[in-house]
């Protein structure tokens, strides 16, 4: 079993304070700690309270996707604790046909809930008229029927959210769809059927919280005193009427720590004695020398081209033959800060994309520029790595 190890997380001591996220595929995206509220991550840490966490590590036990998540603790009945992303605001949510994500619960400290953990929240304009969010609707996974009493402990469970639109979902803000009606995505899509996503300039108590990024994501909200909870492979799935249709999953990983001193030189062995000679083989057939040298990856787009709809974006990668494999990241820089990264895997001897999907702020930023330096590092089969740089400007 894996170690249970959280000390790259940020502890969350005065409100809405950071945590962060970095694209690594167009439909898996790795969370990680150091990107929330970065410029251009679309990820935020929105109405978190004081006393609450959020700590990226690895573990516990075996993740749902890579080797680590992000757990949530609230210590206090006033705690709180939120990560969302803004890359979803406008949707509408009758273009929403999957929602999902795994949870692992620790057992609750004394007289706390047992069945309080990581929920799914997602801020909504009932009305669709672009008035900002009006409402929150909340997915707890206690609620859904056939639990049989409980949430099991020190287990990861998968949540289907959406459920073919029968998952049970509720809000406080909603007449008729608080915590004890038992109302599903269907229900409130009936009641509201041009409901949207939508970003808010303020949240909290009296929206003491300003600003106030993000519309979907984790929430472990107040009340829930003592419960501890892990998340991970939290996903939305959009139909093809949508404006960017698809599934996109988000895993939450650990930062790579830092590397440790070189440890001492170990005593060299005693030398073995001589072997006896071998028989003397058959003579084989005549073969020319040859020499396999490992190429470069290389960058091979002479601009870029960002779709305005999807805020996707392309960067052409070419292989060497001799390589077998080039396998590494991407990353896109502006002004000495990445704005974007994702991972890619090319065979020897061919060409491919590297797609990465930019936040709404890293897309103002690269379009008000008109250029961003492409850096890619690679290690083939062997394991030798390569690097290459590029200026790319923006097609227009």
């Amino acid at each position: 079993m894996r170690s249970n190890k959280y000390g790259l997380g940020l502890a969350i001591t005065a409100a809405c304070m950071a945590f962060g996220a970095s694209t690594a595929s167009a439909d898996r995206v790795e969370v990680l700690a150091n990107d929330i509220n970065d410029a251009g991550s679309g990820w935020y840490s929105s109405d978190t309270r004081a006393n609450s966490s959020a700590k990226f590590g690895t573990g516990p036990a075996i993740p749902k996707l890579g080797t680590g998540s992000v757990q949530l603790a609230t210590p206090a009945s006033a705690s709180k604790v939120q990560l969302f992303t803004d890359q979803f605001d406008g949707v509408k949510l009758s273009d929403v046909d999957g929602l999902g994500f795994s949870t692992y619960r620790f057992p609750p400290t004394a007289g706390a809930s047992t069945v309080a953990q990581a929920a799914i929240n997602i801020r909504v304009d009932k009305d669709g008229d672009g008035g900002g969010p009006d409402a929150y609707l909340v997915y707890e996974p206690y609620m859904q029927p056939g639990l049989g009493g409980g949430i099991t402990p020190n287990t990861w469970l998968d949540w289907d959210a959406y459920k073919g639109g029968s998952g049970i979902w509720w809000s406080n803000q909603v007449a008729g769809f608080g915590q004890s009606t038992n109302k599903t995505w269907n229900d409130f899509l009936t009641a509201y059927p041009n409901a949207k996503i939508a970003e808010g300039t303020s949240c909290g108590p009296g929206n003491s919280v300003t600003p106030c990024a993000g519309s979907f994501g984790l929430n472990q909200g107040s009340g829930n005193e003592g419960a501890l909870s892990n998340a991970d492979a939290l996903y939305i799935s959009l139909k093809s009427t949508a404006t960017s249709p698809g599934q996109t999953t988000f895993d939450f990983e650990s930062e790579p720590g830092p590397t440790g001193p070189q440890g001492a030189q170990g005593t060299p062995g005693t030398a073995g004695g001589n072997g006896q000679p071998g028989a003397t083989g058959v003579s084989g057939a005549f073969v020319p020398s040859s020499t396999t040298v490992t190429g470069k990856v290389s960058l091979i787009s002479k601009s870029l081209k960002v779709s305005k709809r999807s805020r996707k974006v392309s960067v052409g990668v070419s292989c060497p033959r001799t390589n077998g494999l080039c396998e590494g990241r991407l990353n896109l820089i502006r002004r000495g800060k990445t704005i974007a990264r994702t991972n890619f895997v090319v065979r020897g001897g061919r060409s491919g994309n590297a797609s990465v999907t930019l936040s709404k702020k890293a897309y103002k930023a690269l379009k008000k520029s008109q250029s961003v330096k492409v850096d890619v590092f690679s290690r083939d089969l062997a394991g030798n790595a390569s690097s290459a740089s590029k200026s790319l400007t923006l097609k227009k």
